[in-house]
């Protein structure tokens, strides 16, 4: 089966993901933006508090895209990150941005420069998976789970945990980043 090549919105930032993020969210009829508790420490300081993304003091960055992956991409199908998300089968019972990558700075840029944001998601029962979330040329978020260096079943395109195909669980769940950073520049190009 031929590759069918990504494109993301060549020169966009982490801060252009997170402010589309932020206007999906406070958009969606099926969302009350003042629930969603930037500090979850306190729940104090809800999306809704604020009039516009800029005002996000930028410690709270990362509780926005984890509501943004839990509330607009997990379940609901008509956001298009939740169509690339669903080519594997895991849960989303635990999620958050990814920061456990030595090499962040280097693996959150496509070779032009254009940013991504990592993220993992997984169930209790399954070994998490990780993916890059970006902005495509329509400035719509888009996510892409690298096959190469991932924990899942690649026979059955399923989390380990989850998987019943009879494939062999690998010893270590720990996954590759240079090997998943390899697999998305081949995958995802810029225009």
């Amino acid at each position: 089966m031929p590759i069918i090549p990504r494109f993301a919105k060549m020169g966009s930032t982490k801060l252009d993901i997170l402010s589309k993020m932020y206007d999906e969210l406070m958009s969606d009829p099926q969302i009350n933006p003042k629930q969603l508790a930037l500090d979850y420490c306190t729940c104090n300081h809800g999306i809704g508090e604020y009039s516009n993304f800029a005002s996000i003091p930028a410690v709270y960055y990362n509780a926005l895209v984890e509501h943004y992956v839990y509330e607009r991409c997990a379940y609901n199908p008509s956001v298009p990150a939740h169509k690339d998300l669903s080519k594997v089968n895991f849960d989303f019972e635990n999620h958050e941005v990814d920061e456990s990558d030595p090499s962040r700075a280097i693996h959150s840029k496509l070779p032009d420069g254009t940013e991504m944001i990592w993220f993992w998601a997984g169930g209790d029962w399954e070994s998490s998976i990780s993916f890059v979330l970006y902005l495509d040329p329509n400035d719509k978020i888009r996510a892409y789970i690298p096959k190469k260096g991932n924990c899942y079943c690649t026979k059955c395109n399923t989390a380990w945990g989850s998987c019943q195909c009879g494939a062999q669980e690998p010893s270590s769940f720990d996954v590759d980043y240079v090997l998943m950073y390899d697999d998305i520049i081949n995958n995802i190009q810029t225009k």
